[in-house]
């Protein structure tokens, strides 16, 4: 048995330590040790050290001796294992049938396999070969001369195109060259780029919307340069992110002024009163109301089908906003009225409206008829704020006007008037007795 072994080991150890202290105590004898007691005390002239020696050895002995019965394996005998490191990277090692350990790790998407004989060395050469890789690509960053002004549009055609519509993508363009072409920063090497340089060129940025805007297309096409190798790491990350300012609130008539509101467009612009009747009492998108075809509407169940949107910078036909954006949404008796007024025909419902020309027409007729701040978007809110005073839940509110979530609808649409707030005021004041 191994435990025999051992045990003939220490023996043998023992007894060389036996003639050692013989031969420092002679003629002297070892008789001071106390085996009842178990205190050790060295006698007088013997070597202290070789006395120790000695006590170890018997202990260990009579340690060897007690696990030799228990068929077990003494504790100072144990052999202790190597902790094993940590891995960078790369699969969890397993041992072949051939004896010798294995793991994959991959470079520039590549599978490569390291071979050792156990599994301490399999995970030292793994990690060698991941730090040489890494820092073989930091080195060849260097090399690598690329500019803000090659980059960008190349960011946009790879990562974005196909993944927005055409509005959103020429928007993410016009923005980041607009502000990038009048700066230095936009012919300089993006690994060269320093946080001042970053800091600088956002400052001269007036707009506080446009100065958060353009940082955060800037921060994701640069973060694209890290994933895909290209530089180390994102200078955008080393600075404070420029706060979107809280959006003004959007004035929202009564019902009373947008009774004159219609009266005055009507006569200034019936064609976009037509329009302007129809989006308030809808809460259709401006894209929305001009896709729309005869198809898409019910006078029977009074309803109208959201399925197609207008993109004024493609000039075509597209998906609506979002998948929420697709809808059902009822036809109250404003929007019917209107539909009572206009002809028929395989052409979309409001073809007779230029769709171009209504983003300068539109707010001429309104500022014609004394309401200058009114846009197709406020006839949105106006929808909003009509049936919120109505006692129309939020979350139907919500599918109307097509929003993924609710505080969208809430928080941004949901508009109290004065006239309204003093109807509930006096409503609370008659229940509070």
């Amino acid at each position: 048995m191994k435990t025999d072994h051992i045990l003939l080991d220490v023996l043998d150890s023992l007894h060389q330590l036996e003639k050692t202290v013989a031969l420092l105590t002679a003629p002297k004898t070892i008789n001071n040790y106390d085996k009842t007691t178990d205190i050790q005390v060295c006698p007088d002239g013997v070597n202290p050290d070789a006395f120790m020696d000695y006590i170890e050895a018997i202990n260990k002995a009579h340690a060897c001796e007690s696990a030799g019965r228990n068929g077990e394996m003494a504790e100072p005998f144990r052999k202790e294992e190597p902790p094993m490191p940590k891995q960078i990277e790369g699969s969890k090692p397993y041992k072949r049938k051939d004896g010798r350990w294995q793991c994959i790790y991959y470079d520039n998407r590549s599978p490569k396999t390291v071979y050792a004989g156990t599994k301490l060395d399999c995970i030292d050469k793994v990690n060698a070969a991941v730090r040489c890789r890494d820092k073989n690509a930091t080195e060849a960053v260097v090399s690598k001369r690329v500019v803000l002004a090659s980059w960008i549009p190349q960011w946009l055609e790879v990562y974005k195109k196909g993944k927005l519509k055409e509005s959103s993508y020429e928007n993410i363009l016009t923005t980041l060259v607009a502000y990038m072409k009048k700066s230095p920063l936009y012919k300089k090497e993006i690994v060269r780029i320093t946080t001042i340089d970053l800091q600088k060129f956002l400052n001269g940025i007036t707009s506080p919307s446009a100065r958060a805007r353009t940082f955060i297309y800037l921060r994701e096409c640069m973060d694209a340069l890290v994933k895909n190798r290209t530089i180390k790491e994102n200078v955008c990350n080393y600075i404070d992110a420029p706060k979107k300012p809280e959006a003004k609130e959007k004035i929202v008539p009564t019902a009373g002024e947008m009774d004159i509101f219609f009266s005055r467009l009507k006569e200034a612009s019936p064609s976009y009163y037509l329009l302007a009747k129809f989006i308030a009492s809808t809460g259709l998108r401006k894209g929305e109301a001009f896709a729309l075809l005869w198809s898409d509407i019910s006078i029977e169940e009074k309803t109208v089908s959201v399925t197609k949107a207008y993109d004024q910078i493609s000039k075509t036909i597209t998906t609506p906003k979002s998948r929420k954006a697709t809808r059902t949404v009822p036809l109250f008796d404003g929007a019917l009225e209107v539909l009572g007024k206009i002809k028929r025909s395989a052409k979309p419902v409001f073809s007779f409206i230029g769709k171009t020309a209504s983003n300068k027409n539109f707010p001429a007729a309104c500022e014609r008829a004394g309401f200058p701040n009114i846009t197709f978007h406020v006839l949105r809110h106006v929808f909003t704020t009509r049936c919120l005073e109505n006692g129309v839940d939020p979350k139907i509110i919500q599918k109307w006007l097509g929003h993924a979530k609710l505080d969208m609808t809430m928080n941004t649409y949901a508009h109290t008037n004065g006239d309204f707030e003093h109807e509930q005021s006096l409503k609370m004041a008659e229940n509070s007795h």
